[in-house]
Order: structure tokens, then C-alpha cells, then sequence
């Protein structure tokens, strides 16, 4: 199972912004952010289970998807959406 926090977020150009994916299995998944679209925008970290944006600005509103796999079954995705108000 796959939970983003938060599911959507909107923020204002500069600010930072961070997402959460939590996932549950056994054996434990390996987690992997991108964008829906392809490979993380420029200045996107990924630390473990976060994807942290430090300054966010219009390349990074985006769709981005947390995928775990842990070998067993098919890889599970959770999609969020960030947007600049």
C-alpha cells in the first residue's frame, strides 16, 4: 500500500515544499519518486521516504508519483500534485 502526504499542495513561488510517501509490505519496498512526466525537476531531493523541493517555482508544478516495489507483486504507485498559487 502507498500513502502520499499531502495528496495536493499549493504554494507560492520560492517556498518550500515536502512530500511524504509512506508505504507498508513485506518485505519492506524500496521507494522511488519521479515526475509523471520523467525525472525529478532540478533542485528535487529525495532523502528516504521525502521528496523535498526547497524552492519551489513553475518547473515544479507538477504530478509526481512515489512507486514501491519490494519484489513481490507488482510495483504500487501514489500520485500527488504540486501547484503555485
Amino acid at each position: 500500500m502507498v500513502t502520499v502526504d499531502p495528496r495536493q499542495l499549493r504554494v507560492r513561488a520560492g517556498e518550500r515544499v515536502q512530500f511524504r510517501c509512506v508505504v507498508s509490505g513485506h518485505p519492506t519496498p524500496t521507494i522511488q519518486w519521479s515526475r509523471v512526466d520523467g525525472p525529478l525537476g532540478y533542485g528535487a531531493n529525495v532523502e528516504g521516504e521525502y521528496l523535498t523541493i526547497p524552492y519551489a517555482d513553475a518547473q515544479h508544478e507538477e504530478s509526481y508519483l512515489c512507486t514501491a516495489d519490494n519484489g513481490v507483486g507488482p510495483p504500487q504507485s501514489g500520485r500527488v500534485r504540486g501547484a503555485l498559487c
